[in-house]
């Protein structure tokens, strides 16, 4: 019975089977065969009509009429809850990361520019170094809008403002110390603007605002008298820096107030003037976005500050100086926060109320004064005392205007 059950009572012949295992896979292959045959039959008639073959076709509701569109790929693909938490988490934490490497950088990059141009004293060529990675960054992280001829006429004069006042800034941090620098250009756009509503505008700033800016140039003025005098190049390049912000406040009013009729009618009589020069390329600038105009503002002067160092001599200074590693790796770190402060300021913009503004001006001069104390020492109390309140003055007439608006 074992044996029965074991082994078959007949036996096929083997070259019986061969035979039928190759007709059954010819056929088989005959059956593709003519499936793909008429399915590129198909797709070649439907081709020919101007349709997609690859787009199933749509289904028309009975019941409305109305044709669905198709799904896209996001629709049909499932997305995972947990990456899709973590998206949201991100996207909301986002705006705090950029406002926290801002700061960051702000604080810092005083500082570091100093000490970066200790070992290697070329203002210019330093300037240069610093743009470069400035304007890739901006090309890649945020929006730049097309180069094209009218969006570089437009932004010709504010690149040049914003070249010539980063050259002084440099040259300033070089001869001078970061207290007085730092004050100065907290102060200094504070002074300008209640000059402006004084003398141009023939208005009264407010008490608070006016009393802040009195009290923060008295602090200034004390911190020069009493303390040592700065380096006449210093007092030079600090000047520079000023006059740049004065003309970029005559920008603004210059595109905020467009010419008279009466200059208009006059003008082709006595010929274009450079005011009216100026006034031709508001509109130019009127339609360049802020990132693309932060992206001119840093690749416009980058040649003309590194040719403006090279006829000072500072090319000598480069081939006479060897670099060492701590020398390198503070200019790498302070060309990164130039970078990033520059980038991440573009991102903030007209994100942030003014009392924001102020607090986060507030956090970044007293974080780059206490920084420079704790890697300088504060020597004498007087000039951080006086810059501290210069800065204080500033913060308070800033928040004053920003109320009084």
């Amino acid at each position: 019975m074992a044996e029965a059950l074991g082994k078959p009572t007949s036996q096929a012949d083997p070259g019986k089977a061969a035979a039928l295992l190759a007709d059954t896979d010819e056929a088989r292959k005959e059956a593709l065969r003519k499936a793909g045959e008429e399915y590129f039959k198909k797709v070649l008639a439907q081709a020919s009509k101007g349709q997609d073959p690859f787009v199933p076709p749509t289904v028309t509701s009975s019941s409305s009429g109305e044709v669905p569109c198709r799904k896209r790929a996001k629709d049909i693909e499932a997305v995972d809850p947990d990456l899709e938490t973590v998206g949201l988490v991100l996207e909301g934490v986002r705006l705090h990361v950029i406002r926290l490497l801002f700061v960051a950088a702000a604080i810092c990059s005083f500082v570091l520019i100093e000490e970066a141009l200790i070992p290697l004293q070329t203002p210019g060529i330093q300037v240069f170094l610093h743009l470069l990675p400035t304007v890739t960054g901006l090309w890649f992280f945020t929006d730049v809008g097309p180069i094209t001829a009218a969006t570089f006429r437009g932004s010709l004069p504010a690149a040049c403002l914003a070249g010539a006042q980063m050259l002084a800034l440099f040259g300033a941090l070089l001869y001078g110390s970061v207290f007085l620098v730092l004050a100065t250009t907290v102060l200094t756009p504070q002074v300008l603007l209640v000059s402006q509503q004084l003398v141009v505008e023939r208005q009264r700033p407010g008490l608070l605002r006016l009393l802040a800016v009195l009290v923060g140039g008295a602090a200034a003025a004390t911190a020069l008298l009493t303390g040592r005098l700065p380096d006449p190049l210093a007092l030079l390049c600090l000047i520079g820096w000023t006059s740049c912000e004065a003309g970029d406040l005559a920008w603004q009013a210059i595109k905020a107030g467009p010419p008279s009729p009466a200059a208009a009618a006059e003008q082709p009589a006595r010929g274009p003037t450079l005011l009216d020069q100026l006034h031709s390329l508001v509109p130019a600038e009127a339609k360049v976005n802020a990132p693309t105009l932060a992206f001119y503002k840093s690749s416009l002067p980058a040649f003309p500050v590194l040719i403006i160092g090279f006829l000072c001599r500072e090319g000598v200074e480069l081939v006479n100086h060897e670099l060492s590693v701590p020398a390198v790796t503070m200019m790498l770190l302070s060309c990164l926060a130039w970078a990033v402060l520059t980038i991440t300021g573009v991102l903030l913009a007209d994100t942030h109320s003014a009392g924001a503004r102020s607090f986060m001006l507030a956090c970044t001069a007293i974080g780059t004064l206490t920084l420079q104390a704790l890697m300088k020492g504060v020597g004498s109390v007087v000039p951080i005392s006086c810059a501290l309140v210069a800065i204080l003055s500033a913060l308070a007439a800033h928040l004053a205007g920003a109320v009084r608006r």
